[in-house]
């Protein structure tokens, strides 16, 4: 009780020491502006002699030389370069703008790509997404952007399916191991810090120059928010849905891809729309609800029984409306709740 009551007191008192805090700073901040006002500052706290500087780009790098040289990191990266991921990215480039490159196909006509992206916009999102992606690519070729754009996308195709599925397999490992969340947390919390183009100089220095260095800062850049809501949405699953799924039968593997994750991906689709503030939140929920409901029917367990009992009760109401002269089998009240009453005379 008297821990309880200091502790009280003490968050008492905190707001009233931190006001104090900041008014001294602040008037400390006010004395050195009067006094390099009035010429009575020391020089050293108006700027710092070159002595006091640390040398920060000398120890970069020595750093960077390290890593690149000593370690040989830079063979593997620019073995990543130069290999798979330069292929990818060739394809696609010969695919979407006409890059001398394998397969030899390309480019695509443009309305082909327009076309193909209204089907896509309309799998996802309905009529409004699909007109929205048909209208974007007319006008980028409309514009004469054509082969910029896919200059751009033919990266972005690469680089995308690349940052989900290893910001899906951290996050999965975030949530299922805390040492991997507490190793990741810090890690992520600097790279969302940092804007895109930081990311450029090491992707240049370890990758070689041009789209594949784009296409690995794209990755580092999108990787910290997929790790991040996949984190998020699966300790958010409901422990209902949990238990649904374990009274199922399902084995590891078919809880995580089929409770788990589509859960969490309604729950961070609810996310995304409190942001944004678009109307997908609900669409997604009756969508995760209609799946859950199918995958019900197909899974006997004590789910279904706990139904059919409710079912049972649900006739025998109706059978004892017959017979006292009611509505019977018509009564729409006894078809809609679980203990039905009769709303006839």
């Amino acid at each position: 009780m008297t821990a309880a009551v200091t502790d009280i007191a003490f968050d008492a008192e905190e707001p009233g020491l931190t006001d104090r805090v900041l008014w001294v700073l602040l008037g400390t901040a006010l004395a050195l502006i009067l006094g390099r006002a009035f010429g009575i500052l020391p020089e050293w706290l108006i700027r710092l002699p070159e002595w006091m500087i640390p040398p920060t780009a000398e120890v970069l790098d020595v750093v960077f030389s390290f890593i690149q040289n000593d370690l040989g990191l830079v063979v593997l990266t620019r073995a990543i370069a130069e290999g798979p991921l330069e292929f990818l990215l060739d394809a696609t480039a010969n695919l979407l703008y006409g890059k001398r490159r394998w397969p030899m196909l390309g480019p695509i006509p443009w309305s082909a790509v327009a076309v193909a992206m209204v089907v896509l916009g309309y799998w996802l999102g309905g009529w409004r997404l699909a007109t929205m992606a048909g209208v974007t690519f007319a006008w980028t070729a409309l514009v004469g952007q054509w082969d910029d754009a896919m200059e751009t996308m033919s990266v972005l195709i690469v680089a995308a399916p690349i940052a989900f599925a290893i910001g899906i397999g951290l996050g999965i490992a975030a949530w299922k191991y805390g040492w991997v969340d507490r190793a990741l947390k810090p890690i992520l919390a600097v790279l969302q810090t940092l804007p895109f183009f930081t990311y450029l100089l090491p992707a240049v220095i370890f990758f070689k120059v041009g789209p594949t260095a784009g296409a690995v800062a794209t990755i580092v850049y999108a990787i910290p928010p997929m790790i991040l809501m996949t984190t998020l949405g699966l300790k958010k699953v409901s422990p209902d849905v949990v238990e649904a799924g374990q009274m199922s039968g399902s084995t590891r593997w078919q809880m995580l891809f089929h409770v788990y994750l589509p859960a969490a991906r309604s729950l961070s689709g609810r996310v995304v729309a409190a942001e944004d503030g678009r109307p997908i939140a609900g669409r997604r929920r009756f969508r995760l609800r209609r799946r859950a409901r199918r995958w019900r029917l197909r899974a006997p367990s004590a789910w279904t029984a706990r139904n059919r009992g409710r079912g049972t009760s649900a006739r025998r109401h109706r059978r004892r409306a017959a017979a006292r002269g009611c509505c019977g089998l018509r009564c729409p009240s006894a078809r809609r709740s679980v203990w039905p009453r009769c709303r006839r005379p």
